[in-house]
């Protein structure tokens, strides 16, 4: 009994343990040990063991984590990431509501990977409920265009394009009211001609990843990924518009911006050169055995070597699932290849555009 209230007196007499939040910035040290106060798309806002509150631009920062998250969050964040996604709806919808009065962080970040596992999950109805009302709530929060481009998504894949439109365009609007340039209203743009795309309003799609990609000339890091990955978009656009010769000048584009040792210039040409292949240079030409081979091989250097903050991996995977049924009678075991890669690039990158691509040639197979 002694022992017992020997160690209350200890724990009563102990000071509360210092918040422990971490911030993780883009090519700097992280910044830890502190307690996050804000998040606005401008700046993170924290203090650090009691002192005056310092500031670190949102354009720096890649991630907040929390200390002392709830159970159910951490379970539900953890599920997401494996890519269990029923699981982590599970855990996500109760710790929505979780969230005590002091870690109001808590419903921001468990509404938003609840969206995005609905999103990853295909019940897109669902995540355009949660993220629709998630944005009414964080006007000026760090995760709002991320908030909006996941809706947008949703938005897109139920077939709400005037919606998807409606979202991305407002997003535009408060970045631009905001005052924040670069990457986030570019990826914006990304997003919009993405929902053009998915509504078969290539020519719409095209002008907006031209934009993309003229933001991206002269520029380095980030935004000059960008606008590579804008190019190989819009070389897509061209192609299902029918435009050959449009699809032909941004070959030549990437194939001159690639020699110049630039790693994302040099993914997105291997990539838009086997999307020309498959398509057809309008010669009326069908690829050949060895044509498609050395295809599948530029496409499997890329995915050794692509690690930029863009990444052309979902694209790769799934144009290799194309090639290889294409290759079906003259490779063994080709369409069970095809069917992999297909899963594949539905498992391991839900949320992009090629996840639902791939899902559509699955459900023909």
């Amino acid at each position: 009994m002694k022992l017992c209230k020997l160690v209350l007196a200890i724990v009563v007499m102990m000071p509360l343990v210092a918040r422990a939040d971490t911030i993780l910035l883009r090519g700097k040290a992280a910044i830890t040990g502190v307690k996050v106060t804000a998040e606005t798309m401008k700046e993170v806002t924290y203090t650090k063991s009691g002192k005056s509150k310092k500031t670190v631009p949102t354009s720096e920062v890649i991630a907040v984590i929390y200390d002392r998250p709830p159970v159910n969050y951490r379970l539900g964040q953890e599920r997401f990431s494996l890519g269990d996604f029923v699981n982590a709806v599970a855990r996500l919808k109760p710790a929505v509501d979780e969230g005590a009065s002091d870690q109001p962080w808590v419903k921001i970040y468990a509404s938003f990977y609840l969206g995005r596992a609905h999103l990853a999950h295909g019940d897109f109805r669902d995540g355009v409920k949660v993220l629709k009302k998630l944005l009414s709530q964080i006007s000026d929060h760090r995760l709002y265009p991320h908030v909006a481009i996941a809706l947008a998504r949703c938005q897109s894949m139920d077939a709400l394009h005037a919606d998807a439109k409606k979202t991305l365009t407002k997003l535009k609007n408060v970045l631009e009211q905001q005052g924040v340039k670069g990457e986030l209203p570019q990826r914006a743009n990304l997003a919009l001609g993405d929902s053009y795309m998915a509504a078969a309003k290539y020519s719409l799609a095209a002008d907006t990843y031209k934009e993309v990609a003229a933001a991206g000339v002269g520029s380095k890091g980030i935004l000059e990924e960008l606008g590579y990955h804008a190019k190989g978009r819009l070389l897509q656009a061209d192609l299902l518009n029918k435009d050959v010769p449009k699809a032909k000048i941004v070959l030549d584009d990437l194939r001159s911006a690639s020699r110049k040792n630039i790693s994302a210039a040099s993914a997105a040409y291997r990539d838009a050169k086997v999307a020309m292949l498959l398509h057809g240079d309008g010669s009326g030409q069908t690829p050949n055995t060895k044509e498609l081979l050395e295809a599948v091989y530029d496409l499997s250097r890329v995915r050794g070597e692509n690690f930029g903050v863009i990444s052309e991996l979902p694209r790769n995977c799934y144009l290799l699932g194309l090639i290889h049924l294409k290759l079906e009678g003259s490779l063994t075991g080709a369409k069970e290849l095809a069917k992999g890669y297909f899963e594949e690039t539905r498992k391991l990158y839900p949320e992009s555009r090629e996840a639902f691509l791939a899902r559509e040639e699955l459900k023909k197979m």
